[in-house]
C-alpha cells in the first residue's frame, strides 16, 4: 500500500497518527524556493482542531525541515518534513479492532492488512496525516503563485447548513453563490 501522491512533484507520507511523528518526503521541488516559516506555521494553525465536534487532541504542529531546506530556501534535494506527535491518546481506542467504527476505515484497513493495521486514531488514514500535506502546500503555494497558478475553494453549504457568504470572491467565480 502506497501513500504517495504526484508525478513531477512527488509527496510520500510517513508516520502515523499514534506513532512518534507524521511527515513527508518531497521529491522534485526546485532549488532556491523561499520557505517562509511564518507562512508555514500560519497554515498549520488553520488546520488545528478545536471546535465542539472536532478531535480533543491538541498538537503543537511544529514543522521541522530535516533535509532539503537550508537558510530558509529549498536546496533541490528531497525535502524531509517531520512533525512530532505529542498528544496521542491510544487508550481512547482500546475497543479496536473488536468494534470497528461505522463510517471509518477500520474494517477496510483490517481486511487490507490481514488484521495487522494499527487503527489507533485512524492510523495511516487519520486526518492527522494532513499535517505534513499542509506544511508542504504552504511552500508549494508560493511556487505555484510565481507561475500564475492560484488554488481556491469555498464550501457554500452542507445539507441545510449554509456557510457565510464570501465577501472577496475571485472575478471568475461570479455566480449566484459568490458575487
Amino acid at each position: 500500500m502506497h501513500m504517495r501522491l504526484g508525478e513531477a512533484l512527488r509527496v510520500t507520507l510517513r508516520g502515523s497518527s499514534h506513532g512518534p511523528f507524521v511527515g513527508a518526503l518531497v521529491e522534485g521541488m526546485p532549488a532556491g524556493l523561499q520557505v517562509d516559516e511564518a507562512t508555514v506555521q500560519a497554515a498549520m494553525a488553520l488546520r488545528k482542531t478545536g471546535g465542539t465536534y472536532s478531535s480533543k487532541r491538541k498538537e503543537d504542529d511544529i514543522v521541522e525541515w530535516r533535509t532539503g531546506v537550508s537558510n530558509g530556501r529549498t536546496t533541490g534535494e528531497p525535502i524531509e518534513v517531520y512533525i512530532a506527535n505529542s498528544d496521542a491518546r491510544s487508550s481512547d481506542y482500546s475497543f479496536l479492532p473488536d468494534h470497528p467504527r461505522p463510517g471509518h476505515q477500520d474494517m477496510v484497513m483490517m481486511k487490507r492488512t490481514d488484521g495487522e493495521a494499527d487503527l489507533r486514531g485512524g492510523g495511516t488514514s487519520s486526518a492527522r496525516m494532513t499535517a505534513p500535506l499542509v506544511a508542504v502546500a504552504a511552500v508549494v503555494g508560493g511556487w505555484l503563485k510565481q507561475h500564475g497558478v492560484q488554488v481556491e475553494a469555498h464550501l457554500g453549504a452542507v445539507g441545510d447548513v449554509e456557510a457565510a457568504p464570501m465577501s472577496d470572491c475571485p472575478p471568475r467565480w461570479a455566480n449566484e453563490t459568490c458575487q
